[in-house]
């Protein structure tokens, strides 16, 4: 569902029409986003996610299966043969020196994943290693669209953790708000992994990083 969007352009009327008021700017009284919501309803953070939306960007949001988008990368036989138990070993074990100089001198490719599409990205959300999220998504600049072969986006991960990982999320937030809408071959989304009771966690944490939702307007086409 979508609402009426009143663009910049509708503003303009040709110069002989500059006293007249256009129908756009007759609606403009009427069309309006909504309010933001209550952090303080009780609701899931989908639905005060998709309210979110709709106030900060004007329109409700739908979700989307990853695997029928085409922006997540194929699980490559080249991904999987790159799956060094080295590199498996340091980012289990949090150690972000060794992965670094794995990295930095040895050139391994930190995109790599098994044969289940599990990258080390998953990996790291999931166990909540945020100095090791920090380095993959800066230092190595892994893109955040990357999926296993359940389509679970690191946001499934990080929202797996029985500990809200709200610093882990808004790394991932900042980069591609839209991960927050996309669901697993489940039909489940990000926030449905995260536990009832971190609900009001959640909600107040997407309403205080709204300003990334932002980026959704140019994602529209595909989730409305």
């Amino acid at each position: 569902p979508t609402n009426s969007i009143i663009r910049l352009e509708d503003y303009f009327v040709a110069d002989k029409d500059a006293d007249k008021e256009s129908p756009s700017q007759q609606q403009e009284a009427t069309v309006s986003s909504p309010p933001l919501p209550d952090p303080d309803q009780d609701v899931d953070p989908d639905v005060f996610l998709a309210k979110l939306v709709e106030s900060i960007c004007g329109f409700a949001p739908n979700t989307k299966p990853a695997l029928s988008l085409a922006c997540f990368p194929e699980i490559s036989e080249e991904r999987i043969a790159a799956y060094d138990m080295q590199l498996v070993v340091a980012c289990r074990e949090n150690n972000v020196n060794l992965l670094k100089e794995l990295y930095q001198q040895q050139n391994a490719k930190l995109d790599c994943c098994n044969r289940f599409g599990e990258s080390l990205l998953h990996m790291s959300c999931r166990r909540g290693f945020q100095e090791m999220v920090k380095f993959l998504l800066t230092e190595a600049q892994l893109n955040v669209h990357i999926r296993d072969d359940c389509g679970r986006n690191p946001f499934h991960d990080a929202c797996w953790n029985p500990t809200p990982q709200l610093e882990i999320c808004e790394l991932l937030l900042e980069r591609d708000p839209s991960l927050l809408l996309i669901t697993d071959s489940r039909g489940f989304t990000p926030f449905q992994y995260a536990r009832p009771q971190d609900w009001p966690t959640w909600r107040q944490w997407l309403l205080d990083h709204r300003s990334h939702l932002s980026k959704l307007k140019d994602s529209k086409s595909i989730f409305c």
